[in-house]
């Protein structure tokens, strides 16, 4: 009888051991998705960054990436180099905003950057290159900047 209590005491703890590495490792796996979907993000958005600046050094092939007024006043080299460099900013706070809502940006440096943020968005320039280029940033992040818009 004692045997049998040792071993149903054995198989319990066993089972309990188990089931909590179980546990530990379902949320370790989340912690590292969340963790590599961050990390792709941002690779993409460093390559984004590399390819505006080629627009911004050189506004003459912003044609080649599409209209340019999308980014700017057509022929006005500085005006479409302004725009470029606003864009990168806007490619910024947009990658900011989803590191931010995967959990990996801290909360305190979010609420900085999104007062900032903010703040940049009461700028004229800023505005009309948002209003010509928003459609191509992600929805939540849209959403994001247009009710921040309506709320200041």
């Amino acid at each position: 009888m004692e045997n049998l209590w040792v071993l149903i005491t054995f198989s319990s703890l066993n089972i309990l051991i188990l089931a909590t590495s179980v546990v530990i490792i379902y949320r370790q796996l989340k912690i590292n998705e969340k963790s590599t979907m961050g990390n792709t993000y941002q690779s993409m958005r460093q390559e984004g960054f590399a390819i505006n600046r080629i627009f911004v050094d050189n506004p003459e092939l912003g044609e080649l990436w599409g209209d340019v007024e999308y980014v700017g006043s057509k022929g006005d080299l500085i005006e479409i180099r302004k725009a470029w460099v606003i864009t990168m900013i806007l490619d910024y706070y947009e990658n900011l905003f989803f590191q931010n809502e995967q959990g990996i940006l801290p909360a305190e440096a979010w609420e900085r950057w999104r007062k900032h943020i903010i703040n940049v968005f009461k700028k004229a320039k800023i505005q009309d290159q948002w209003n010509r280029a928003k459609i191509v940033y992600y929805k939540p992040f849209r959403e994001f900047i247009e009710q921040s818009i309506k709320d200041d």
